[in-house]
């Protein structure tokens, strides 16, 4: 019989262990989806272990792993668990919990739910700004996923003006040639000309209708790669920041 501290570390050692094991790029489904497998066989025998001293990045890498598989339903629900996981083992503030809520808002997004992710991006956002602060990165990173996400729910306007007010902030914080300001700017014009156009659509007269040319062109701003946190809490790389998408296991 293992003491606890022994069963502990071998539950730990053998997530590090799958993790290593997972493929960079997935072309081959039959070791992914025996991975996930393992992972899931672990968490039943050992799930405390996996939550001390904080989430096992092996968790979010399986629900990252069902996503890229287009398993997105599965994703979600591995998430959702996940997120409940998270909350019972290390509380609803920390990191691990958010990260968790970022990951099944932004899958709710891609399953097409634009208003339930808008709507819980809003509600993490505010946890956010109350935890970590309103400059702090992670909260402009989620500001960005929610004003996109107003825009796909079909709220043009509320996307163009969080995106407006989202660019003041980054100009503050991270400055004029900041790449995700600078995508920011691509952002705010493209939803500006989407909700002008659907603004001159409504007019009973065509006269003003807009050429494409100008401040008002509807453009398509150059994505940036997306931005990941490090299981370890490293630095955090570019994002593509029209486009919600998946951290990983912590956000500081």
């Amino acid at each position: 019989m293992l003491a606890p501290d022994q069963h502990s570390h071998l539950a730990r050692t053998a997530a590090d262990a799958l993790l290593a094991a997972w493929p960079k790029v997935e072309r081959d489904t039959t070791l992914p989806q025996a991975l996930r497998a393992n992972t899931t066989a672990l968490i039943g025998c050992a799930e405390y272990a996996l939550y001390r001293p904080d989430a096992h990045a092996v968790l979010f890498h399986t629900g990252r792993s069902l996503g890229q598989s287009g398993q997105v339903s599965a994703a979600i629900d591995h998430f959702r668990l996940l997120a409940s996981s998270t909350r019972r083992h290390l509380g609803p503030d920390h990191p691990d919990t958010l990260t968790t809520r970022n990951n099944l808002a932004s899958l709710r997004g891609q399953a097409g739910d634009a208003g339930g992710a808008a709507e819980a991006f809003a509600n993490l956002l505010d946890d956010q700004v109350r935890i970590l602060g309103e400059d702090h990165p992670i909260t402009l990173i989620t500001r960005n996923n929610l004003a996109s996400l107003r825009g796909q729910a079909g709220d043009a306007g509320g996307a163009a003006e969080a995106f407006a007010n989202l660019l003041d902030d980054q100009v503050r914080i991270l400055g004029e040639d900041h790449p995700d300001t600078l995508a920011t700017r691509g952002n705010l014009a493209s939803w500006r000309g989407r909700w002008g156009m659907r603004a001159e659509l409504r007019r009973p007269s065509p006269t003003f209708w807009m050429t494409g040319c100008g401040f008002w062109a509807k453009t398509t701003p150059t994505p940036a790669p997306p931005a990941t946190t490090s299981p370890t809490g490293g630095r955090q790389q570019r994002r593509q920041p029209e486009r919600p998408g998946l951290l990983r296991a912590s956000m500081v």
